[in-house]
């Protein structure tokens, strides 16, 4: 029997997956800088000697298990602690599922409230991701329960056509929000009207609402827009903020940064297990804006 052909095969399989677990660390490294929330304030503390505002999130989702959803509230009341601590004025990014409300709304809702109380009274803002659309109505409900003092921003996804109506509600309420085209794939707009209603929304929060959060990988065009709005309406700089993703459009951050614009960046912290859904969600944005420009 010859061998040399099924050597040949388990040498190639050797071979890719040695390719394919370097090129899952280097994403790993381009786009999650840190593994735990320990070396996540050092990174934030680097982004803010660059001039950016850091915003820390632990990756992770859909909880169920309570004693995991107070770990990871447990995790977060450090990071408050000592980014302030620290002297870095930062943020913290969360995800409702990572704080009880798979399992109830009223877990949820202590965990943020408090949460959100802490790091008020640390100095620290608290942003709230959005989710799958089956967690929506839950989500804006608690939100809507947080005193508006505590300042914390929630997500608002555009390619739902059900955001026109949450958008209206927060401006005359007078509540913080952040603007992001959704990462997930449950939108029911096409590309051209959430682009429309994402330029809607922003024009929208920059003229009647409070500070809003323009969230963008890296969409040029987009920015440059509100650029041309505000030259136009007389806005100050000081009444939004870009946000973008670690490890994305570089380049860009650094142009909007210079001109004196506030930028913010959205800081992944968490290991292999949970950095995979995340990096894989990225890789779909980026061939999807390749396919489409």
């Amino acid at each position: 029997m010859d061998w040399t052909h099924y050597i040949w095969i388990g040498l190639l399989a050797v071979i890719l997956k040695a390719f394919f677990a370097l090129l899952l660390y280097s994403l790993k490294k381009k786009f999650i800088p840190a593994s735990n929330y320990v070396s996540a304030v050092e990174v934030a503390k680097r982004l803010q000697d660059e001039g950016f505002t850091p915003i820390i999130n632990l990756l992770g989702e859909n909880y169920t298990n309570l004693k995991k959803i107070k770990q990871t509230f447990s995790q977060y009341i450090y990071l408050i602690d000592t980014l302030c601590q620290a002297g870095i004025k930062g943020k913290i990014s969360v995800k409702p599922t990572q704080l009880g409300l798979i399992i109830s709304k009223e877990i949820y809702c202590d965990l943020i409230w408090w949460l959100s109380r802490r790091a008020h009274n640390q100095k620290i803002l608290i942003e709230i991701d959005m989710e799958s659309v089956k967690y929506i109505d839950n989500a804006l409900e608690v939100f809507q329960r947080i005193p508006g003092e505590y300042n914390v921003r929630q997500a608002i996804q555009t390619y739902l056509k059900r955001s026109k109506k949450d958008i209206k509600e927060f401006i005359s309420c007078r509540r913080k929000v952040r603007l992001v085209k959704g990462a997930y794939t449950e939108g029911d707009l096409s590309k051209p009207e959430t682009q429309e209603q994402m330029k809607n929304f922003t024009e929208q929060f920059l003229i009647y609402g409070i500070e809003p959060a323009i969230a963008t990988i890296k969409d040029e065009e987009m920015i440059n827009g509100v650029f041309k709005l505000i030259d136009e309406r007389g806005i100050s700089k000081n009444r939004f903020v870009i946000q973008t993703l670690y490890g994305i459009g570089d380049n860009l951050k650094n142009k909007w940064r210079d001109r004196g614009f506030r930028v913010e960046i959205y800081v992944p912290v968490g290991p292999w297990p949970k950095a995979l859904p995340y990096i894989w969600r990225r890789i779909k944005e980026i061939l999807k804006n390749i396919k489409t420009s």
